[in-house]
């Protein structure tokens, strides 16, 4: 199930890593190092290519809607776990230009919890380009992106309903749960075109969820 605007071929499989670190540069030094040594392995040769579009990428988190979302440690003194997110609809681009910066970054915090609203959604987060990356990155990364997790059993009518709240909002500029999402302000926001909204369905995850 994807948006109807998606246009190109998305990569088959998705990725995600989190990251708590207070030397994101040190720790990634140690992640490249491994995989150049092996001491993590790669795919078995000739199985795996990485997609020449969708290149890997490291965000920062800016803000997320509900707050601490999936941080929640079982007890016992555990650490927190992940939350089992069952479907994930990633949205990436940038301000028109840097004078309309300030407006996207104000209009971004109401959008994440207005998203929730819409049925299946239960959080979305916001995400800046750290100065952190992989060595191998030869693109400019756009300046934001979104994370909407889902968890539905019908994700073809949630996305469905969400794609209807987003063109209604459009013509409307009104906010109104599960019928209508407001747009960024006109003209000052664009989708990327290569790193196209893409919606991904979970297969497995470590730590599992209780």
């Amino acid at each position: 199930m994807q948006l109807p605007r998606l246009t190109t071929t998305l990569p088959q499989t998705m990725a995600l890593y989190e990251f708590d670190s207070n030397d994101l540069a040190g720790d990634f030094k140690t992640l490249w190092a491994s995989s150049l040594t092996r001491r993590i392995g790669p795919p078995a040769e000739g199985v795996f290519t990485l997609d020449p579009n969708y290149q890997s990428a490291v965000y920062d988190l800016d803000s997320e809607y509900p707050k601490d979302y999936g941080n929640e440690s079982p007890g016992d003194g555990l650490p927190p776990l992940p939350p089992a997110r069952k479907q994930i609809m990633l949205v990436f681009g940038s301000p028109t230009s840097p004078e309309r910066e300030e407006e996207v970054n104000r209009w971004w915090e109401p959008h994440l919890k207005q998203m929730t609203c819409s049925p299946g959604l239960t959080a979305c987060s916001f995400y800046r380009p750290s100065n952190v990356q992989l060595p191998r990155l030869t693109t400019t990364l756009p300046q934001n992106m979104a994370v909407c997790e889902f968890d539905s059993n019908d994700l073809a009518g949630d996305i469905e309903t969400l794609y209807a709240s987003h063109l209604e909002g459009s013509k409307t500029g009104i906010f109104e749960p599960g019928r209508s999402i407001p747009p960024p302000p006109e003209g000052s926001f664009e989708l990327d075109p290569v790193y196209q909204t893409g919606i991904f369905e979970l297969v497995s995850q470590w730590p599992k969820t209780i």
